[in-house]
């Protein structure tokens, strides 16, 4: 048979892992499924001098010699079906490569946040470091933040780096003696420990940990008078996160001249993600503030609260987006007495949806390789979380009084109308699953016709389904290997057709009325 025809092309794969894995080369013979890890060298060798050739979507791979005998490729960071093709047949090879994790890297000394009234004494340092396949270096980082408002600065510096020769477990531990960092009432310390894994691009090969803060106490904060202090504003938890964000935008811009285009954008779209889950937390706040859910997209009651007045529905994210703008305008005014709902919302969050705001635009640069241009957006924000953290601090002269609790609205005792709304039909699966589904069940009535196109057929299904339905591309890889080497692949189809099924169920969390099942 020619190229494709309906014979059984025999082949032999060796994979070889990049050197830093110091992983052994595995052979594969007749593989289905070739995973491994991604950068790995994939060498394919046909059986009896046969001529070979691969093919991706429908094109011939480049370098390849279509009248040699075995092909040499490497794994990038996406799943792909390379067709190959011989004198003696054909078959579909999924190729699925293993994304190499970063290391986990825990704080364990200090335990908690500190302030402190003076800068003196030795705070000890310990952290516990893993990778999957071997460490190379680890240290700690701290970064000194002085100065209030939009007048601050940072410093940094490094503590005990070691180097690990691949072990996968480690730890680390440093004593830091504060009187050497040269502090003053008002600074603030942030620490974390940073390891790094045996990859070339150490971007991707770092891993941290969460951040310690050690504050030195100002001078006005401990006076004669006993006072009782509130809680810290939500905004102050949003401070460190942003002034961290701008020292790492900065940190980029210096870095831009030595770094590729590639590593540079990645970097940028990863602080640009950093910057966007900051502001779902700002906006969190906002609408926690307004007495609903914090994510904002449920409401629940019916329009009154337990005093009768009415509720004002949830604001949609839409809708935050344009009070951002209007608190931020020139005209905010004007526009705020023009709608009626929005003054109390503008009034009481107006330094935050400022932040939101310039968050917003200094993601949006972010996204598009523009550090530069975000950087005076990002100042912006964090002036305005300032000033929210300032309009905030409160300090009673007693003991606030207690809360007082609506017992009937925690029992949930109250009128029920008793005239639900009617429910709408949906649908079993999702039109995305209902296709894999029919592609699945239209594979299986082939089955018996031709094997061999069958088990491609479920390859390739299974490349699909990688990233949503775990279990179900690996019973269809399970099935197509037992297609290929003549055994029964109906209990992997059974498995593989309840993985389809339970992509679309639907738990209920309540009770039956009457016990019916």
């Amino acid at each position: 048979p020619g190229p494709g025809g309906g014979g059984t092309l025999e082949i032999t794969a060796r994979v070889t892992a990049p050197a830093y894995a110091r992983l052994p080369a595995q052979m594969l013979r007749n593989p289905a499924v070739i995973r491994a890890l991604e950068g790995s060298a994939v060498a394919i060798q046909a059986a009896a001098a046969d001529s070979l050739r691969g093919l991706v979507d429908g094109q011939l791979l480049p370098g390849s010699d279509p009248a040699a005998s075995r092909l040499t490729l490497r794994l990038g960071a996406r799943p792909m079906a390379l067709r190959l093709e011989g004198r003696s047949g054909a078959r579909v090879v999924a190729l699925e490569p293993i994304p190499d994790s970063a290391p986990v890297v825990s704080l364990d000394l200090p335990v908690r946040d500190t302030v402190l009234r003076v800068p003196q004494g030795t705070i000890s340092l310990g952290a516990g470091l893993r990778d999957d396949l071997g460490l190379r270096d680890g240290r700690f980082e701290y970064i000194v933040s002085s100065g209030d408002g939009e007048a601050f600065t940072f410093r940094s510096g490094t503590l005990a780096a070691r180097t690990f020769g691949g072990a996968r477990q480690a730890t680390l531990t440093a004593p830091l003696a504060l009187e050497r960092l040269a502090l003053e009432p008002g600074d603030v310390v942030h620490l974390r420990a940073l390891a790094f894994d045996a990859r070339e691009d150490s971007t991707r090969g770092l891993g941290a940990s969460e951040t310690r803060t050690i504050r030195i106490a100002r001078a006005g904060e401990y006076d004669s008078v006993a006072v009782e202090a509130a809680a810290p504003a939500e905004a102050d938890k949003s401070i460190l996160s942003q002034r961290m964000l701008i020292n790492m935008t900065e940190a980029l811009v210096r870095r831009r001249p030595s770094l590729a285009r590639e590593p540079f954008s990645e970097e940028s779209r990863r602080i640009g993600r950093d910057q966007a889950r900051l502001r779902r937390q700002v906006s969190e706040i906002v609408f926690a503030r307004l007495g609903d859910d914090p994510s904002g997209e449920h409401f629940h009651g019916d329009g009154h609260d337990h005093s009768g007045q009415e509720l004002r529905p949830p604001l949609t994210p839409d809708e935050l987006l344009k009070a951002a703008e209007s608190a931020t305008a020139a005209a905010a005014a004007a526009a705020v007495e023009a709608v009626q709902d929005e003054t109390p919302i503008v009034a009481i969050n107006r330094p935050l949806l400022e932040a939101y705001n310039a968050m917003w635009d200094a993601g949006r640069e972010l996204e598009q390789i523009a550090p530069e241009r975000a950087l005076p957006h990002m100042y912006r924000a964090l002036a305005a979380i300032q000033r929210a953290r300032s309009a905030e601090r409160l300090y009673l002269r007693s003991r606030p009084p207690r809360a007082v609790v609506d017992i009937d609205r925690v029992r949930l005792q109250g009128r029920d109308k008793g005239d639900p709304g009617g429910r709408t039909p949906r649908e079993s699966l999702a039109p995305r699953d209902r296709a894999a589904m029919e592609r699945f069940m239209g594979t299986v009535h082939r089955m018996r016709d031709d094997p061999a196109a069958a088990g491609d057929s479920l390859l390739l299904l299974r490349i699909e389904l990688l990233d949503r339905n775990v279990r179900a591309a690996a019973a269809l890889g399970e099935a197509a290997e037992s297609l290929r080497s003549g055994r029964d692949a109906t209990p992997a189809l059974l498995r593989a057709r309840r993985a389809l099924e339970a992509a679309g169920a639907v738990s209920d969390s309540l009770s039956r009325w009457g016990g019916a099942r």
